[in-house]
């Protein structure tokens, strides 16, 4: 087993929202995408990041004095409010003002581990996944983007007799998701627009490399389950919702639809990361709305799941 390290977020146990059966979920940290309304906002960027929580902070200026960086001044936030304020493109997370802090307000995300931790944590799991049918998901973030460390466990996971699946938006070049798809047995694909204006104004990017890198895997007959997460206001109106269920329909090798029904549990996680929360529209769906949204998939003949809904 290689000494490859990979930078993970998190690893979460127990899950039944993340593929078939019990499963471990690792969350790897970095995305080429950049989802407004991200869940998980701290798997954003490639780099450990210090995130600090406001509300432990007494301003003592503690962690100005101390950041051999010069990373870390009183500003005004985005609240427009004199904070203490970490310019990121300086900040190295080395961790001095952690360690110093008297409110113990600041925190880093992520962590640099090896093929051989992370499959450990996979391998506590087994009895659980023999009994239910699960397994283990690579989720993120992006986990395409660390593709040789992906690939590493993956081939470990096959060689254990541990089900993969890979939680991935597919924006990564062909060649990647080409070496690696012998070795997964499911992919999540999440898809939040057809169109291609709207896709690259909420993520940044183009969904042009994404829907092509789908049809060639529903081509190759890759078992699929697409998640559409819905974003009041954002990607929840009829136009888009038709479009993406055409588009599901027309696969051959679609195992089901994960409707994912927007929950506010971001927003101050991005205010921790110096980030602005850029959804505008946060209440909860109706009851009708859910139910509506439901039916356009179901016209198409689709099989749906909604995943841990709360209206």
């Amino acid at each position: 087993m290689s000494e490859k390290t990979g930078l993970i977020f998190d690893i979460r146990k127990d899950s039944y929202q993340d593929g078939p059966g019990n499963r471990t979920v690792v969350l790897f940290k970095g995305c080429s995408l950049y989802c407004w309304w991200c869940e998980d906002p701290e798997t954003q960027s490639p780099v450990i990041e210090v995130h600090v929580t406001k509300t432990r902070c007494i301003q003592c200026g503690t962690c100005i004095r101390i950041c051999p960086m010069d990373a870390v001044d009183f500003e005004q936030d985005l609240e427009n409010k004199t904070a203490i304020v970490i310019d990121r493109d300086v900040c190295i997370a080395c961790g001095a003002c952690l360690e110093a802090c008297p409110g113990n307000a600041r925190a880093l995300t992520g962590t640099q581990m090896t093929v051989a931790e992370v499959m450990r944590q996979i391998e506590a799991g087994r009895v659980n996944y023999m009994q239910s049918g699960g397994g283990v998901t690579f989720g993120g973030g992006e986990p395409l983007i660390q593709n040789q460390f992906l690939e590493e466990l993956l081939h470990l996971c096959r060689q254990s007799g541990i089900s993969t699946a890979v939680s991935t938006s597919v924006y990564a070049p062909w060649e990647i998701i080409d070496r690696l798809r012998s070795e997964i047995d499911l992919f999540l694909c999440e898809i939040k627009f057809i169109d291609d204006v709207r896709h690259t104004h909420f993520t940044g990017l183009s969904n042009e490399l994404i829907l092509e890198n789908l049809k060639h895997l529903d081509h190759l007959g890759h078992p699929i389950i697409l998640r559409v997460p819905l974003i009041p206001g954002t990607n929840d109106d009829e136009i888009n919702l038709r479009a993406i269920a055409r588009f599901a329909s027309e696969l051959h090798c679609l195992q089901g639809v994960d409707l994912l029904f927007y929950r506010q549990i971001a927003e101050d996680r991005f205010v921790r990361l110096g980030k602005p929360y850029l959804v505008k529209e946060n209440h909860p769906f109706s009851e009708e709305q859910v139910h509506n949204t439901i039916r356009i998939f179901e016209e198409f003949g689709l099989p749906i799941h909604v995943a841990d809904l709360q209206v």
